[in-house]
């Protein structure tokens, strides 16, 4: 019998690390296989630089995050930031995830939540959402959105079924992965405050230093 796969979806390179970056490390110490997949390049977070010289860029640093946290394998699906669903369609991109899914038959998915504020986070949980319907498996993989790396958890989240994980080991590994991605400066110190914040509150929770909650979506 293989490895137990727990499968991340995101948006954009440092997303796994913001929404689940910890709880990635955990996972991986008890031998888990961790999958990453991304579905842009997040090119279009610096105007400075060329596209081709920014995708290389934030691979180069996501693979090296991925690398403290011990992600198994990664995949980048290439969408154009505000494009998703269009990009989506014209690519087949719901049967692409949906392959990949099949292939690696995780026991659990995580992805963005639906009500996260920044739009292509939104967009790729409808993406993933479709994209599952594809996918006729023996065992279907539990599904859970991370909290809302953009903004403050909203409608009825907080009333799903709650996997609380103890991160308190692995923390120091999320904020160790975050740094690593140089061209994002920006967003770390307009974010990391709240990181701190929601890991402590996670914790108090379950009466650890720092927990993640991930909100059962299926």
């Amino acid at each position: 019998m293989g490895r137990e796969t727990i499968m991340f979806i995101g948006a954009h390179p440092d997303d796994e690390v913001y929404g689940a970056g910890a709880s990635i490390a955990k996972f991986s110490s008890q031998g888990k296989r961790i999958i990453v997949i991304l579905l842009s390049y997040g090119e279009m977070s610096s105007f400075l630089m060329k596209r081709r010289i920014m995708v290389k860029a934030r691979v180069k640093e996501d693979k090296k995050a991925q690398e403290i946290l011990g992600v198994s394998k990664s995949y980048y699906l290439g969408l154009r930031e505000g494009h998703f669903l269009k990009d989506a369609e014209e690519k087949n991109i719901y049967e692409v995830l949906a392959k990949i899914i099949k292939k690696y038959k995780p026991k659990r998915i995580i992805t963005h939540s639906s009500n996260d504020a920044h739009s292509d986070h939104k967009a790729t949980f409808k993406i993933v959402m479709r994209s599952l319907e594809l996918v006729k498996l023996k065992n279907e993989p539990e599904v859970y959105s991370c909290s809302n790396i953009w903004g403050p958890e909203l409608g009825n989240s907080r009333s799903k079924p709650q996997m609380i994980v103890d991160v308190s080991k692995f923390f120091n590994k999320k904020i160790q992965a975050l740094r690593v991605f140089k061209t994002q400066k920006l967003t770390f110190w307009t974010l990391i405050w709240a990181v701190y914040i929601k890991a402590i509150l996670n914790g108090m929770k379950i009466g650890k230093r720092y927990a993640e909650v991930f909100y059962r979506i299926k």
